[in-house]
């Protein structure tokens, strides 16, 4: 139930000054099993480098990916982060869910910045640094699909249900499975989702919030 899949991310640059110097630079992320993080970077460059030429786009490609029950109790889901952008501070990401049998039940758009909001309660200066933006970023993304944020039964016991839920019986059908799993992730400073499976309705609620 708690198996950790291989944590990976791969970010490529590709800059170009007019046709004299080509610079090609990667970086490179990697989570192990005990959830230690690893950069390594490297750089090549082409060409005339006496000019320096001026960056200005990029590409970063992240993706993180967990396996975990949620829908099915005996088979577990893949949980999924796919972060694409100019830079990691400017990319956007993508949430998903698939089942086992490959079926996406669940999708969410999310942004760096919706990541980096809640630092506000971290900060040691007014002004953080890109750097220390950066390494916030990386943070929530790793702590993504941790444990704590899965929890069972879906719904506590003294929940009470709110129809911006939406369907009030499929709502208390979960709320009285003990066997029910709901996953909570936070969006912005204080706008945390707890979501669940179904059965009922064949897909994932939005069940409950957390937060601010």
């Amino acid at each position: 139930m708690k198996k950790l899949l291989l944590l990976s991310a791969i970010a490529c640059t590709l800059f170009s000054c007019e046709e004299k110097r080509t610079v090609e630079k990667s970086v490179k992320i990697t989570r192990d099993q005990n959830g230690t993080t690893t950069t390594t970077t490297a750089e090549k460059a082409e060409g005339d480098t006496a000019t320096k030429p001026d960056f200005e786009t990029g590409k970063v490609e992240l993706n993180i990916k967990r396996t975990h029950h949620f829908s099915d109790p005996t088979k577990p889901d893949n949980f999924a982060l796919h972060l694409t952008g100019p830079s990691l501070l400017k990319s956007t990401i993508h949430f998903t869910i698939t089942d086992p049998k490959g079926t996406t039940i669940f999708l969410d758009t999310l942004t760096a910045a919706d990541l980096e909001a809640s630092m506000v309660y971290e900060m040691k200066t007014n002004k953080p640094t890109e750097q220390e933006r950066e390494a916030f970023v990386k943070k929530r993304l790793n702590e993504f699909f941790d444990d704590k944020n899965f929890s069972t039964p879906a719904i506590a016991p003294n929940d009470m249900y709110d129809r911006i839920y939406g369907n009030e019986k499929s709502w208390n059908a979960i709320k009285n499975d003990p066997k029910s799993i709901s996953f909570n992730y936070l969006i912005g400073k204080e706008n945390g989702q707890r979501i669940a499976y179904s059965r009922l309705e064949k897909k994932v609620m939005h069940v409950g919030n957390f937060g601010g």
